[in-house]
């Protein structure tokens, strides 16, 4: 395509309509693995798998690393299930390093008689200890001696994992390391046209800017968003064109949905002010506290566009009364308290500038 978006073809899901509301298919891919110039480079890493149905020697390990919301879970899993529909004698395995704190017989059974295709999800969240290093080695020996494939997620490049065993590293290393990025602005478009053919609605142009420009989020959280607004559009005014303010209301007043994250706010608020995002969320009450608390909720609320109910669960599962008056005491004392004025200035930029960015 001319903007630079493909689609790596996995396994299709979409969404669907229950109770008159639109859910997206959760642990699916909706009609593949939809990338832009940012991940051009899964592109040529990837040809082979879907040309041969193997992994490639140079490839394997192939290595997905990426932030939360790079969709390298995503596409993991979908390879998985890629090859569980390509070859029916030898099934793709996954092995989870969050769930797996030691080597069971099962590791060793597969080292034993190895086949298909391995993947290690968070192959950071492994322990660091010999037993677990050894097991997860003796894994990557075999698979690569029998010519199986094997594909890793990790939150960084092996290289930068300050925590993984020398071991395991130097095997990773020697297959092909892929980064992921999220989606940029061509990219959420695309998925934006994709589900309005899936969905049968249309968007504005102003609609879609607003959806691509200004709200900088995953793919996972856009689809959300996306399936959310159209749930909140009765039927028969589906037909007619969604408009910027009918996605600047639905975003505003869904709770749960802002366009700015919510911990974002958070994050931002308790470096300002030297504190911790999980004492903002607790039940101190000192002032070093409070103050930087209730100006969370004032600028989820007014700048991030969560409803009251929303912020009080997030901050601690507080009342939206309480809620309401945190936002009520922000909004005096920046007329009366030069400092707290000033620092809601500089808290607006900073969050304002990451949106933009």
């Amino acid at each position: 395509m001319v903007t630079g978006v493909f689609t790596i073809p996995l396994p299709a899901a979409g969404c669907q309509l229950r109770h008159n509301r639109v859910v997206p298919q959760r642990n699916s891919a909706m009609s593949g693995f939809i990338a832009g110039p940012e991940n051009r480079l899964l592109l040529a890493a990837l040809q082979p798998f879907f040309t041969s149905g193997r992994l490639s020697r140079t490839a394997s390990p192939l290595v997905l690393c990426g932030g939360a919301g790079s969709g390298k879970t995503h596409l993991a899993t979908g390879l998985a299930a890629h090859w569980n529909g390509q070859n029916h004698s030898q099934k793709a395995t996954i092995i989870d390093g969050s769930k797996f704190r030691r080597v069971t017989r099962f590791w060793r059974a597969l080292s034993e008689n190895p086949g298909g295709l391995l993947v290690l999800e968070k192959v950071e969240k492994f322990a660091a200890v010999p037993t677990m290093v050894a097991g997860v080695c003796r894994l990557l020996d075999a698979y690569q001696a029998h010519s199986g494939g094997i594909i890793v997620t990790a939150s960084q490049a092996p290289n930068y994992l300050s925590g993984l065993s020398t071991p395991i590293r130097s095997r990773l290393l020697g297959g092909l390391v892929v980064p992921l990025h999220k989606p940029s602005i061509e990219t959420r478009r695309e998925i934006i046209h994709i589900y309005e053919k899936l969905l049968g609605v249309s968007f504005s142009l102003n609609a879609v800017g607003l959806l691509t420009s200004e709200l900088q989020t995953t793919t996972g959280k856009l689809i959300e968003i996306i399936c959310t607004i159209v749930a909140e559009i009765p039927p028969r005014a589906r037909d007619r064109v969604i408009g910027s303010k009918q996605v600047i209301h639905c975003l505003g007043y869904k709770g749960g949905v802002g366009l700015i994250e919510i911990h974002q706010i958070a994050k931002v608020v308790a470096g300002h002010y030297g504190t911790t995002v999980s004492q903002l969320r607790g039940r101190s009450r000192r002032r070093e506290i409070s103050i930087p608390r209730s100006i969370v909720m004032s600028l989820a609320h007014n700048l991030g566009g969560y409803s009251l109910a929303y912020i009080g669960k997030y901050l601690g599962k507080r009342d939206h009364t309480t809620v309401m008056h945190g936002c009520r005491m922000i909004e005096k004392k920046v007329v009366s308290d030069v400092a707290i004025a000033g620092d809601m200035r500089v808290l607006v930029g900073v969050l304002e500038m990451g949106l933009e960015g």
